[in-house]
C-alpha cells in the first residue's frame, strides 16, 4: 500500500462522481511520480511528455473502472507502466534488410507525427469542444447521449462535432 493512497483514492473517487474540477489536483498530485514511471519504463526518455499525457487521457477514460477499495496510486502508476512499455514496443523493430527498416522507421515516424499533431489540435480546441470529442470518440457515446449529457439538441450536438473533426482535418493537411 503506498503512502500516497489516501489522497488519490479521493481525487480519483471524486472524478467517478463526477466532479471534474478534482482533475487538476490529481494532477498536481501525481504528476512528478507519473513522470518518475515514464522516465524509469520509456527506452527514449524524450517522449516522456506523451507518456504522461496518454496516463492521465486513460485514467479519465477508464476512470468508472476505478475499484475504491484497491490503492489508486499504484493503478495510475500501473497505468503509466503499461503506456510506457507501449511506447517502446512503437519503438522496437525487427528487420530483415536496410530497405525495408527505412520503410518501417519512416512510416513509424509518420504516424507519431500524426498522433502528436492530433494532440495538438484537440489541446487547441475550446473546453467545451474537447468534451464533446471526448464524449464521441473515447466514451463512444451516439449524438442523443451526449446531446442529453450536454443539455442541447442533437442536431446541435451532430453539427458541432462535424465542424470540429473538418477544422482538424483541415489542420491536419496543412
Amino acid at each position: 500500500m503506498s503512502k500516497f493512497r489516501k489522497e488519490t483514492n479521493l481525487l480519483l473517487r471524486a472524478l467517478q462522481n463526477g466532479n471534474k474540477s478534482k482533475f487538476d489536483e490529481l494532477y498536481l498530485f501525481t504528476f512528478d511520480h507519473i513522470k518518475g514511471m515514464a522516465l524509469k519504463y520509456l527506452i527514449d526518455k524524450t517522449e516522456w511528455k506523451d507518456v504522461v499525457n496518454q496516463t492521465y487521457l486513460q485514467v479519465l477514460q477508464h476512470i468508472q473502472t476505478f475499484d475504491n477499495s484497491k490503492d489508486g496510486y499504484n493503478w495510475m502508476c500501473k497505468i503509466a507502466h503499461n503506456v510506457a512499455l507501449d511506447f517502446n514496443k512503437n519503438k522496437a523493430v525487427t528487420v530483415e534488410s536496410d530497405d525495408s527498416f527505412n520503410d518501417v522507421f519512416v512510416y513509424m515516424e509518420d504516424k507519431i507525427l500524426e498522433s502528436c499533431d492530433l494532440y495538438h489540435e484537440l489541446s487547441l480546441l475550446s473546453r467545451k469542444d474537447q468534451e464533446l470529442i471526448w464524449l464521441r470518440f473515447w466514451e463512444e457515446l451516439n449524438y442523443n447521449e451526449i446531446a442529453r449529457r450536454v443539455n442541447s439538441k442533437k442536431s446541435t450536438v451532430h453539427f458541432r462535432i462535424s465542424k470540429i473533426l473538418k477544422t482538424i482535418e483541415t489542420n491536419l493537411k496543412k
